[in-house]
């Protein structure tokens, strides 16, 4: 960028030719009231202009803030500015970033209650001798905020890894993990570590602290495989696994229909040609953005479909450990009325099954919109979807959920009833 007299002594132009073309002109107005006057004052020359260039007509002056330069660039035809990076490639990834936020919430969640289960004794007497529920409030928070802490310092180590291959998904952009140079990102390290350690110990924390000593210390209290919220946070994570399963299957199959597309021509050997002076380029190489950012999405939604299945197979492992043990004399029971294997795996998976359910259908109702709504954003014409493409994530969660539970809902279910009755 420099000045117009600049400019013109450089190229030794002549000032009142209008033939010469520049990527843009920048005009600095201190009055933003005052754009609509300049824009009118540029009017008388229009006429001047097209006399100037006769093969290049123009109807008008744009006068755009330069804030919206690169976003509205991209819809500019023969534009010589680089365009800033394209809305997708900027909203999928805090989506990701937040998606896997929450399904690691939702399971240090349900970790928290498990384990807060285990401890209910230990409330029940420090309630008798005096403690207060604010006590307990504060001694939940801070134990989860000191693991979320040492997550923290596990995730900046692994950070240091993915984020250089993360920049290299996305053209025009180049991120490094620096402590030192942005002291604004210490803030927020901070305000995520408070954040992650409210939204995952918060209900733990008063809910638990809430209850009566005498229906701890009688056993009438019990936490686990039967907490409606635990289920709830599970159905949302398993949600979030089918979503970005869904997501994934689709940009990958926009990927080849996007390179098979049958156009009538070759694309290959087809030249587009900007304006004057003469400037071309094959239309393989127009699209290779909205190529390469398909591509990025795909990757980081097929990432996020891994992170999010691997979280929400351990918190379904860990929901059925904890309803077996909680179960454990009831299994006892029906093996001695005569239940048999299959029937009592049918009864331990049955409220399970329920949760993959909704899931599923709230994983694959989300998955077709966000990816609707990204494809859209890059693409004038793309993948139709076909409903069949929702049946393989779903056979994919429920599959991979049997295999993971399956064990140990068959090892309980096959346990000697008298070693059940007697479990304490």
């Amino acid at each position: 960028m420099t000045r117009f007299d600049n400019f013109v002594d450089m190229w030794e132009l002549d000032e009142t030719n209008w033939q010469y073309g520049v990527a843009a002109t920048f005009i600095q107005v201190p009055d933003p009231s005052h754009v609509d006057r300049v824009k009118e004052m540029l009017r008388k020359y229009i006429p001047v202009q097209n006399e100037a260039r006769e093969d290049f007509k123009i109807t008008d002056f744009r006068i755009i803030p330069l804030k919206k330069v690169g976003k509205n660039n991209r819809d500019v035809w023969s534009n010589w500015l680089i365009n800033s990076m394209h809305p997708a490639a900027i909203v999928a990834p805090p989506i990701m970033a937040i998606l896997i936020l929450l399904i690691a919430s939702f399971n240090f969640t349900n970790t928290a209650i498990a384990s807060a289960g285990k401890r209910l004794k230990e409330i029940g007497i420090r309630k008798v001798i005096g403690g207060q529920k604010r006590q307990l409030v504060v001694q939940f928070f801070m134990e989860n905020l000191i693991i979320c802490f040492f997550a923290l310092i596990v995730a900046l180590a692994i950070a240091k890894f993915l984020v250089p291959a993360y920049s290299s998904m996305w053209e025009y952009m180049s991120i490094e993990l620096s402590f030192a140079e942005h002291k604004g990102f210490w803030l927020f390290l901070v305000l995520l570590l408070l954040l992650t350690g409210f939204l995952a110990g918060s209900y733990p924390a008063f809910y638990i602290s809430s209850f009566r000593p005498v229906g701890i210390l009688q056993g009438k209290m019990k936490l686990g495989g039967a907490n409606v919220f635990s289920r709830i946070l599970l159905t949302l994570q398993f949600g979030i696994s089918v979503l970005a399963l869904v997501s994934g299957i689709l940009f990958t199959q926009n990927a080849t229909y996007q390179a098979t597309l049958d156009l009538g021509y070759d694309r290959d050997k087809v030249i587009i040609v900007p304006n004057y002076p003469y400037a071309g380029r094959l239309q393989e190489e127009t699209m290779a953005e909205a190529k390469g950012i398909n591509q990025s999405i795909k990757e980081v939604q097929s990432f996020l479909a891994l992170i999010a299945t691997l979280l929400s197979l351990i918190g379904m492992y860990t929901l059925v450990s904890l309803s077996i043990i909680n179960r454990t004399k009831e299994v006892g029971i029906r093996k001695v009325l005569g239940a048999s294997i299959v029937g009592i795996m049918n009864n331990l998976n049955r409220n399970f099954m329920y949760i993959l359910l909704i899931a599923a259908i709230l994983g694959c109702v989300g998955g077709y919109y966000m990816s609707e709504m990204l494809m859209g954003s890059i693409w004038d014409h793309y993948l139709d979807i076909n409903p069949v493409i929702f049946v393989y994530p779903v056979i994919f969660i429920f599959l991979i959920s049997f295999i993971t539970t399956g064990g140990k809902v068959y090892q309980a279910a096959s346990r000697n009833p008298a070693d059940s009755l007697r479990y304490e």
